[in-house]
């Protein structure tokens, strides 16, 4: 009899994203916004981790709240979204920039917010976690006698 395999059912990711990121850091300065020639407002923002080693992270918000555009330089926040790779032509020649495009931001001070920012962060971890789903698990070996 031939050992039975594992097999790996895959759902289509569209409960979640299919990647995700949570940063908690301090503004290295004040929110850009601007308004596109379609209407849309997009914020952008570089966050700086607190963490050695210290890196920013570029982050944009596609019409963000007012809370968002009111942000400045030294504020404590955490944002949940996704990271992109997007790629534009600037001088003649292609270039590309990551960042992590926000679904939330919010001050870690702000208490209701901040929470809805990691309950957000939570139900997009669960809905990747559901994305592979094992339908066989292989039964736990037992220790050989000594």
């Amino acid at each position: 009899m031939s050992p039975r395999k594992s097999t790996v059912v895959r759902r289509p990711l569209t409960a979640g994203p299919g990647n995700l990121a949570v940063v908690v850091g301090s503004l290295s300065h004040d929110v850009r916004s601007k308004q596109l020639p379609s209407g849309t407002a997009v914020a952008s923002l570089d966050l700086t981790t607190d963490t050695a080693p210290r890196d920013t992270v570029p982050v944009t918000m596609i019409d963000p709240p007012r809370s968002v555009t009111r942000l400045v330089s030294g504020d404590h926040v955490v944002v949940v979204g996704r990271v992109r790779r997007r790629f534009f032509r600037a001088g003649g020649t292609t270039q590309s920039r990551t960042e992590l495009v926000a679904e939330r931001i919010a001050r870690t001070q702000a208490g209701r917010s901040r929470e809805a920012a990691i309950r957000l962060a939570g139900q997009r971890l669960a809905a990747l976690g559901d994305a592979v789903v094992p339908t066989h698990r292989r039964p736990a070996t037992r220790d050989a006698p000594r």
